[in-house]
């Protein structure tokens, strides 16, 4: 919820000149993540301003491993058709991968995670309860 307002502030404000992080002290006592919309220009600014700082300490980003088990969920007995697993991959983040879905900044350790949109995020983190519980109980 944080990062909507924070985009409504940059997308509707005055353009800044520069991008301004939270101090040390504001980074160190925040609980919540702030997630970013790379398709979003004001959320791709702050991203771009955080891979320029040292607020970055480490970015992980497996976003295929994510995609595979996404068209696993959707396709369990064939999730690549005939594709092979690249190509499917591919297809899914329709060649960039670094704009597909959103990342996530933990300012409490310096993390940048690359995660599936929010609703692929819900339909592969719930599919993991297949067969132990309904999708309509889920």
């Amino acid at each position: 919820m944080k990062s909507l307002v924070m985009t409504q502030l940059l997308e509707f404000g005055p353009e800044p000149d520069h991008l301004v992080l939270p101090s040390a002290r504001e980074a160190s006592e925040s609980f919540r993540p702030l997630v970013l919309d790379p398709a979003t220009s004001a959320d791709a600014a702050v991203m771009a301003g955080l891979r320029e700082s040292s607020s970055v300490r480490e970015v992980h980003d497996r976003i295929g491993d994510q995609v595979e088990e996404l068209l696993r969920c959707r396709a369990p007995r064939d999730p690549f058709g005939s594709r092979s697993r690249s190509q499917a991959i591919a297809e899914v983040v329709g060649g960039r991968p670094d704009m597909y879905g959103r990342w996530v900044w933990y300012r409490w350790s310096g993390r940048l995670v690359h995660v599936l949109p929010e609703t692929e995020f819900r339909l592969v983190r719930t599919d993991r309860n297949r067969d132990k519980i309904t999708r309509e109980q889920q």
